[in-house]
């Protein structure tokens, strides 16, 4: 009786030792994730009209270089206009985990046109509240002397109050202003509705020519000031 408990024992663990096997087939035990370093600048400025040449990167697994291995799509990238543009950077290893970065691209008018990028200041009556270096674009329409603002507020609530909350929320306030030829002053010609948004909300403020910066009030509390970001910042 004893000897065929054991023949059954010994066939059921064989049966257990191929079964595991099967399950293994295909499955890496050890995976080595991929990591990608961007070089140079990040930001990178160019201007307008100009041509992007990427940086370089290096990508690693395991200690070995598999640079060669990485996917860039520069796609997005409008030399045309300025603006701010992303360039996307992505590997993925045999067992499907991915490392990704992203690079900034900013595309600048070297001649100070109104439409350009600019770095954005935005703060409160009481000064509690202060957001510096913020990017902006603001961007030609075919409606003279009218532009488009990619953020009135220049970061108040989505790069000071609320950092890493967007893509998930959006709190750009993005809207149009017109600028008055005779006097340089500037107003709100339309808007979106967004979160914070109420009827009757305000820009009100002026284009300086000599620098070709700005400063407005919106809400009739929060304060932006824009200056273009030139090459060499």
């Amino acid at each position: 009786m004893k000897k065929y408990i054991f023949i059954v024992l010994a066939a059921a663990f064989a049966l257990m030792a191929v079964s595991c096997e099967k399950e293994s087939e295909g499955v890496t035990r050890i995976t080595y994730y991929p990591t990608i370093e961007l070089k140079g600048d990040n930001p990178v400025k160019i201007a307008k009209g100009g041509t992007y040449s990427d940086p370089g990167f290096i990508a690693e697994m395991n200690g070995e270089d598999v640079s060669d291995q990485v996917t860039v799509d520069a796609s997005a990238v409008d030399m045309s206009a300025p603006g701010i543009y992303s360039v996307y950077y992505s590997i993925v290893n045999a067992d499907g985990i991915s490392a990704s970065s992203v690079r900034k691209v900013f595309v600048i008018d070297p001649a100070g046109g109104i439409a350009n990028v600019y770095y954005g200041r935005s703060r409160n009556a009481s000064g509690s509240r202060d957001y510096k270096g913020c990017p902006t674009v603001i961007s030609a329409t075919t409606t003279p002397n009218v532009y488009f603002v990619d953020d009135l507020l220049a970061g108040y609530y989505y790069y000071g109050i609320y950092p890493g909350y967007e893509p998930t929320y959006d709190f750009h306030w993005e809207g149009y202003i017109k600028i008055d030829t005779a006097t340089n002053a500037v107003s709100l010609a339309s808007c979106g509705e967004w979160y914070f948004y109420e009827a009757g909300d305000t820009v009100s403020g002026m284009y300086y020519p000599a620098d070709g910066s700005f400063a407005w009030i919106c809400y009739g509390s929060v304060r932006v000031d824009l200056t273009p970001v030139k090459l060499d910042d």
